[in-house]
Formats: C-alpha cells, sequence, structure tokens
C-alpha cells in the first residue's frame, strides 16, 4: 500500500493533537524506619520531628507532625505493620523519670488514599526496667472522640492500657506521660485497622462455594 505525502502528514498531525500530557504526581512518604528498638535504623526524636508534614509510611499508614514537649529529651522510635492490620509506633531507652510536668508527645496517622481500610481501634501501653515503686501511666487521647487509652504502672505492677473504638481514616494521636516515682522506659502505641472490603470476584467465588457446599450436604442427607 502506498501512502501519500499529504496523508502521512494528516497522520503526524492526528498524532500530535492526541498527546497526552501527565502532571507530576506527588511524591509518596518515604518507608518508616522498622528495625528492632535499639538497632541502627530507628529514629530519635530530632529525626522524628523532621519528618515534618510528609512522614513517613508502613503499610498503608502515614505517620507525620511528630512534636514532643521541650523536657523529653531521650529515646529511639520505630514502626512495625503486622500481618493482622496492626500498626504499632513504639519508644525504648526513653528514661522519662519523675517530673512535676508531663512529658507529652503528638503525631498524626493518616490512611493512604489508595487504601480501601479505615481505623478500628487503639491503645497504648507502658514499661519500665525499674519496676519497683514506679508509679507512672499513659494518657494517649485521639482526635475522632473524646476517650482514651490509659495504661499505668502503680506499686510495681504495670497494667495494659484499654482498647478504644474510633472509626475514620486521619486521626491526631495526643500522649500524656506521667512519672511520680521510678522511671519510664518504654512506650507502645497500637493502631488496629478493619479488613478491607472483598473484592466483587473475591465475594462472588466465596457465595459459590457456599452454595456449592450446601448442595453436597442436602445431597449426602
Amino acid at each position: 500500500m502506498k501512502f501519500t505525502k499529504a496523508w502521512m502528514g494528516a497522520v503526524i498531525a492526528v498524532s500530535a493533537s492526541l498527546t497526552v500530557t501527565v502532571p507530576n504526581s506527588a511524591e509518596a512518604a518515604p518507608s518508616c524506619a522498622t528495625s528492632g528498638i535499639g538497632g541502627s535504623e530507628v529514629y530519635n526524636i530530632g529525626a522524628l520531628k523532621a519528618l515534618g508534614a510528609g512522614g513517613c509510611q508502613i503499610g498503608d499508614k502515614i505517620y507525620s507532625d511528630f512534636d514532643f514537649s521541650m523536657n523529653w529529651t531521650n529515646g529511639v522510635f520505630g514502626f512495625s505493620n503486622s500481618p493482622a492490620d496492626q500498626h504499632t509506633f513504639s519508644g525504648a531507652s526513653l528514661a522519662l523519670m519523675g517530673s512535676a510536668t508531663p512529658y507529652t508527645y503528638t503525631y498524626k496517622v493518616a490512611v493512604d488514599p489508595t487504601s480501601p481500610e479505615s481505623f478500628l481501634s487503639y491503645r497504648t501501653d507502658i514499661g519500665s526496667s525499674n519496676l519497683t515503686g514506679t508509679s507512672a501511666s499513659n494518657t494517649l487521647e485521639n482526635s475522632l472522640n473524646p476517650d482514651v487509652s490509659f495504661a499505668q504502672i502503680t506499686a510495681g505492677s504495670p497494667s495494659a492500657g484499654n482498647l478504644v473504638a474510633i472509626n475514620g481514616t486521619t486521626a491526631v494521636f495526643t500522649g500524656t506521660v506521667s512519672v511520680t516515682s521510678g522511671r519510664i522506659d518504654t512506650i507502645t502505641d497500637s493502631l488496629n485497622q478493619t479488613p478491607g472490603p472483598l473484592p466483587i470476584l473475591g465475594a462472588g467465588a466465596a457465595f459459590g462455594f457456599s452454595r456449592k457446599l450446601r448442595n453436597r450436604i442436602k445431597a449426602s442427607a
């Protein structure tokens, strides 16, 4: 088949008119450091604050906007993401000693916009290597409802924080750590999420399997 110069020119013109310009997408948040607490791939307070509003991401959760009260200068921090839809932010080597002023910290958690999941519940836990006589607590608040998770160590006996139900895709968490004697060495804030909905194809397959199973049961009866 022969192509005339006029026809080729028309093709080039049409091709040019179909050119699509794709805008630059926003850069994704860097991955959160997830190695064991006390290892090399963890954050100190300054490094967490330096993450700023961009934050870091683990799984489908983006942590950002970290801040700490002026009297809180110790600790290393890391993140984890378990297969059971649980995300944790934890700190170690905190050495938070008795103080008239509570230690406070705050951070924001947002679900990645591409994720079908949302928050389900959260809790906080604390620990100490100096349990004898320790009287300390952490109150973890959230911006979605007035409920708080409260964990404490009294007379050397730690109690796990209560589980608080929340629902949403963005929340600001604020912890208030009080120590009257002894010290707190660790905190662990856990965030549970709802599982995403079954894909339509997957739900249909599950329904089909259930129907076949019922038919087999009827046939054997």
